[in-house]
């Protein structure tokens, strides 16, 4: 996070994954010295029978330019390991 292109600390950043309970380590977080704010995504258990799934997650400064920052990963199971 910048205001005029300088580091914003201290600034609230609330994150979303669309769930309930959240894989989120923190659903809200403040950005560091260097405006970076940041959460723990902690992914669930994947049956063996589901070969990828994907997960959608989302962060959001409420009155800011380019809200929500989109993040999306896909879980592939290895099949030759």
């Amino acid at each position: 996070m910048t205001v005029n292109g300088e580091p914003a600390p201290g600034v609230e950043v609330r994150w979303d994954d669309g769930r309930t309970p959240t894989y989120l380590s923190d659903r809200r977080s403040l950005t560091n010295a260097d405006g970076i704010a940041e959460t723990i995504w902690n992914l669930p258990y994947i049956p063996l029978t589901v070969p990828w799934f994907t997960f959608d997650a989302q962060a959001a400064l409420p009155g800011a330019a380019g809200n929500p920052v989109e993040f999306s990963i896909e879980v592939f199971r290895c099949t030759k390991c």
